[in-house]
């Protein structure tokens, strides 16, 4: 194997170990919560040792900064897929929020948890805060570009508005749909956001 291949093969190497590192991250902390997880168990999760880690990261809280920065614009981009989606995919805009909704809020996926790890960490640490604004604008901006597509009747210096009222309904009924299934029904995102709308269009 010649020097650029080697090369090739290290770093290739490298960013699995890297990846694998980083998906075990985020499972524990949606698990067991940034304080609750300790680096040996990422490191055994991922089939590495500490030793692997620390090769990558060095500590914790910065394999935590790396997972909420590394991933932000990928989350990003399929957000704005799926906004852009709603209610142009064949179904009604109630259908599609309605399984939008649903999806979130199943007890399975540890995007709300780790959500809030997210939330909290970045209350805890200012080094961390400008990463989670954005992400909370990322998403704030694909709802607000949604609303200026399908909702003309929404005044363009209220849109902003609107869409951070969107995100926060969203948000805050993923949470209390897991505390409280029965209160929040699949449907009422989309009666909510129907309502929300249809104020804001007056």
């Amino acid at each position: 194997m010649n020097q650029d291949a080697e090369r090739l093969s290290r770093s290739a190497s490298q960013a699995r170990t890297r990846e694998r590192l980083l998906e075990a991250a985020s499972s524990l902390f949606a698990e067991k919560g940034f304080d609750g997880t300790s680096v040996e168990e990422i490191a055994r999760r991922a089939g590495f040792t500490s030793g692997a880690l620390y090769s990558n990261f060095k500590s914790k809280e910065e394999l935590f900064l790396t997972l909420l920065t590394d991933r932000r614009v990928t989350r990003a981009q399929r957000r704005q897929s799926v906004i852009d989606d709603i209610g142009f995919d064949g179904r009604s805009r109630e259908e599609a929020l309605t399984e939008l909704f649903r999806r979130a809020a199943d007890r399975r996926s540890r995007f709300p948890t780790l959500q809030a790890e997210f939330w909290l960490f970045a209350l805890r640490h200012p080094e961390a805060h400008a990463a989670t604004a954005a992400q909370w604008r990322a998403q704030r901006d694909a709802t607000s570009r949604y609303l200026e597509r399908t909702q003309p009747g929404v005044d363009a210096s209220r849109r902003d508005d609107v869409a951070t009222a969107a995100v926060a309904i969203f948000q805050g009924l993923i949470h209390a749909r897991r505390l409280d299934p029965k209160s929040v029904p699949d449907e009422l995102f989309a009666q909510v956001i129907a309502w929300l709308f249809d104020g804001a269009s007056h």
